[in-house]
């Protein structure tokens, strides 16, 4: 479950930092990052495909190096 909310941290962060230095979303960059949040909030503990995906291809990763 940490590695689920490492991954998530760096997803949300990444994605805020993209859209604070883009000027496609001038005026809406406050709701742009609060969709992005919820979108990603869902996909990483709603969705149970998804983060299953996430999880597993990551720990079968680490375990083989």
């Amino acid at each position: 479950m940490t590695a689920l909310y490492v991954i998530y941290g760096f997803a949300t962060v990444s994605l805020t930092m993209a859209i604070q230095v883009s000027t496609w979303g001038d005026g809406h960059k406050a709701s742009l990052i609060l969709l992005d949040y919820a979108i990603l909030t869902y996909l990483f503990f709603f969705n149970s495909w998804f983060r299953n995906r996430v999880v597993f291809r990551l720990l079968g990763r680490m375990q083989r190096d």
